[in-house]
């Protein structure tokens, strides 16, 4: 009686083939893995910078719209010669408004801080440990989704809370983010 060859089973055949697939596979997981570490840890790493005299950050960061039923007290924070237009524009959503929260950062001495969005400036604002809430208008078209935004200040430390956080620990001048924002329609 003669034995069936191993070759006629085709599962024997499968197993005494090379490996080569599964070499590959493992190599394109390992690969993978280390491009997704190496994308997160620059994500990570962009989260927070320091800046002085007109220095800029590669970093971006999601902007916020302000609510249409926070924009009566969004008000109080705008430059006084453009407040009611934003304020009409935003509520008749042309051209809503966005916001940033600053504070100073733990354990600095604070100071004065504007933001720039587009061709607007922001009054004076005094850097203090709790955050203050700061409406501005987009810095670019609403419907673009992105741009940047700036800031002019002479302090140690200021935090400028966006979707990663804008740390900035010295400034003596400005410095600019990139943001981005959901452009769908504010007013639903």
């Amino acid at each position: 009686m003669t034995e069936p060859s191993a070759a006629a089973d085709p599962k024997q055949q499968r197993l005494d083939q090379p490996q080569r697939g599964r070499k590959w596979t493992a190599a394109a997981i390992a690969l993978g893995g280390g491009l997704l570490t190496a994308g997160a840890l620059t994500l990570a790493s962009h989260g927070t910078s320091t800046a002085s005299h007109g220095a800029s950050t590669a970093g971006v960061s999601d902007l916020s719209t302000v609510a249409t039923a926070d924009i009566g007290s969004a008000v109080e924070t705008l430059s006084p010669a453009v407040s009611s237009q934003l304020t009409e524009e935003a509520k008749r959503c042309n051209a809503p408004l966005a916001y940033v929260s600053i504070a100073k950062a733990p354990g600095s001495a604070g100071g004065n801080i504007r933001i720039i969005s587009g061709s607007y400036v922001s009054p004076s604002f005094q850097l203090i440990d709790a955050p203050q809430r700061v409406a501005i208008p987009f810095p670019a078209p609403y419907p673009l989704g992105h741009g940047t935004i700036g800031i002019e200040a002479n302090s140690n430390g200021a935090i400028i809370s966006l979707r990663p956080a804008w740390t900035v620990a010295a400034i003596n001048g400005s410095a600019i983010r990139n943001v981005i924002w959901n452009a769908g329609n504010p007013c639903q």
